[in-house]
């Protein structure tokens, strides 16, 4: 399949500890048609979405974490030395919070499969990912809310999906499914790499809710490589996709 968007190569690397960083169908390192080791399968799954200060207060009776702002450089050292082992430069997404100590954890050591500099996946209708999810053999094993920076104004709604776990039962999952019907301005989808215990995280970041807006995009799952499909495509198979409420 082709792809309008940046999109990078599914290819893994060092052995497919970590996904290619390079654009799939432009990439020098795996041209098509190789024999090239896959990027590791997530085994957790942090789907995340941006609060407004009206949306967190809907989730009042959600476990707040505060990131202190030691932990936010502890965090920032930890992936620039990971990036170094990958022979990756942990800035390239984000150079310009580089060294800027009002801003730490501007380092990463994952992929940022739609994009380095590009603003991620732009209108995008999420809503089918935790169908998909279930169906791949995750359950939701946490929900809380991250709160970042200060005033802990920066804050997200962290639902967090594992394999092999208990199911988490104390959640309204009507609040969640209400917050994700629309079309978001922004996702960015972080496929991190395989760590020494075994785990593979990926994170989908939801920002900017567009009520009553059409996306563009429909996300997928697709066996952890992540897909995008047109709406125009996806409407095909689900007329309810057509418009996002």
């Amino acid at each position: 399949m082709g792809h309008d968007v940046f999109y990078a190569c599914k290819a893994g690397i060092q052995g497919g500890i970590a996904r290619c960083l390079n654009e799939e169908g432009h990439c020098g390192s795996h041209p098509a048609g190789g024999n090239w080791p896959k990027a590791p399968r997530p085994n957790i799954v942090l789907f995340k979405v941006k609060l407004n200060e009206n949306q967190r207060s809907r989730f009042a009776e959600v476990e707040t974490n505060f990131r202190t702002w030691s932990e936010r450089q502890r965090l920032e050292g930890e992936r620039a030395q990971n990036a170094e082992k990958l022979g990756r430069n942990a800035y390239t997404a984000r150079p310009e919070q580089k060294g800027d100590e009002h801003k730490p954890e501007g380092a990463d050591d994952g992929c940022p499969i739609y994009g380095k500099n590009t603003g991620g996946l732009k209108n995008v209708d999420v809503r089918g990912l935790v169908a998909e999810l279930r169906e791949a053999g995750f359950a939701l094993n946490n929900v809380h809310v991250d709160a970042i920076g200060a005033g802990q104004k920066n804050c997200f709604l962290t639902v967090s999906f594992a394999l092999g776990v208990e199911e988490y039962t104390e959640f309204e999952w009507g609040k969640f499914e209400r917050l994700i019907e629309c079309s978001f301005a922004y996702v960015h989808v972080w496929a991190n790499a395989r760590k020494s215990n075994g785990e593979v995280k990926h994170t989908v970041n939801c920002l900017t809710r567009q009520e009553g807006r059409k996306p563009n995009y429909v996300l997928h799952y697709d066996g952890g490589d992540w897909l995008e499909e047109s709406v125009a495509a996806a409407v095909v198979n689900n007329p309810q996709i057509a418009t996002a409420v």
